[in-house]
Formats: structure tokens, sequence, C-alpha cells
């Protein structure tokens, strides 16, 4: 049986084109590197703006290796929804959390944001700062079951 090298370079480039094209796909709804393995889920609001949220992400993995490792590590998920109290107000229902930025759920490897529109350098670096802090949370969570 002849091995033909046309086959076998026309079948890798095909295989790279499809690698690629799953990749790019895959971040149109999330943040995926394939290179440091991490994936991150984004649900994001009408009211709202993912791509803030990716270059947050992109922000943190520039600037900070470690808290990068942490997020990738322990967040799957970033949601941009309003975050509710745990008080009921005066009519019986959560109240929403007027000045949040985030919240995180205990237990939970999501992060929620505020939703917002504005794509610009402010609402970037408030989402990192966020982004940090509950991926913080969320690792202090997640590895005390390691200790």
């Amino acid at each position: 049986m002849k091995i033909n090298p046309k086959k076998i370079v026309f079948s890798l480039g095909f295989t790279i084109l499809i690698f690629i094209l799953f990749i790019l796909v895959l971040n149109i709804f999330s943040y995926f590197d394939p290179f440091s393995f991490c994936y991150i889920k984004i649900n994001y609001n009408v009211d709202g703006n993912k791509d803030t949220i990716k270059k947050a992400i992109e922000i943190i993995k520039n600037e900070d290796k470690k808290e990068y490792k942490k997020l990738c590590q322990y967040v799957n998920l970033i949601v941009e929804r309003p975050c509710y109290s745990g008080r009921l107000g005066t009519s019986g229902m959560l109240r929403l959390n007027e000045d949040f930025v985030g919240c995180y759920i205990k237990g939970s490897k999501i992060i929620y944001l505020k939703p917002e529109k504005e794509d610009d350098f402010y609402v970037t670096k408030k989402r990192v700062g966020a982004i940090k802090k509950y991926s913080q949370k969320s690792q202090e969570f997640w590895g005390s079951f390691r200790k």
C-alpha cells in the first residue's frame, strides 16, 4: 500500500482548518484559550456587553499570570445578570443590589457581573477588578477541599 504525500498534507491541512474554525466558533459564545487550556463560558445579557468581559480576561492574562491561572481553574461561567441581595425587601421579594459590580455565590464556579452596555476602558477595568475578586472567592471555597 502506497502512502500518498499529497493526501497526508491535504488531510493535515483540513484538520488544522477545522480546529481553527472550532476555536473561532467557540470564542463567539465563550472565552477559550487553547494554549493554556482555559475555557470560560460567557452568558451575556442584551443590556450588557460580552466584549468587555473578554477584554477583561485578556488584560488579566497579560498582566497577571497567577490570577489568570486561578481564574481558569476556579471559574467555569461568567454571567451578565443583576445580583440579588439575600435580604427580603418590603414586598417580600429579594431586593436587587443596585450598587454592585458583580457577585459570587459561594459553592459555585460562577461569577455574576452587572450588565454594562458601554464598551470603554473604565467598564473593562471595573470588570478586571470584579473578576479577580470573585475568582479569589471561588478559590477560597474550592481550595479549602484540597487541604
